[in-house]
């Protein structure tokens, strides 16, 4: 049975008194790329990455939604669409004022995120330094 969530004017509806609904799909995928001051070219090498092979086989019952913080207090929310034959980046939201390091502020995102896009299953990639410890 398909379920249709309502979006408000968050979603880019220019008209305040529109409702847009919004249909769910298969899978969302979500890349969530926090503020770094080192990692920002890498993240958006991986957006264009996706971007490049959306643009080549298209989105078949699935999202692809990126938060990429712009700042260590800004952040926008967009997915990755198929128009045209061109993959393009509609937003779907920013934050002001916000940082994404703690419990409340993460699940206010996601919370958003399954408004704005919903799916039946999601999936997450999150950007971030690691580091490796071998066994010795």
């Amino acid at each position: 049975m398909a379920v249709a969530l309502l979006c408000t004017a968050a979603c880019a509806s220019d008209d305040e008194d529109e409702v847009v609904i919004v249909e769910p799909v298969h899978q969302t995928v979500v890349m969530f790329f926090p503020w770094s001051t080192n990692l920002k070219s890498a993240f958006q090498r991986n957006v264009q990455d996706f971007s490049d092979m959306i643009a080549r086989r298209g989105l078949k019952g699935e999202r692809v939604v990126v938060c990429m913080a712009t700042t260590s207090t800004d952040a926008a929310l967009f997915e990755l669409k198929v128009k045209k034959g061109k993959c393009v980046a509609d937003t779907l939201r920013r934050y002001k004022n916000r940082t994404f390091t703690s419990a409340s502020s993460m699940a206010s995102l996601f919370s958003d995120i399954k408004t704005m896009a919903p799916a039946e299953r999601y999936g997450l990639i999150v950007g971030s330094h690691g580091m490796a410890a071998g066994r010795q």
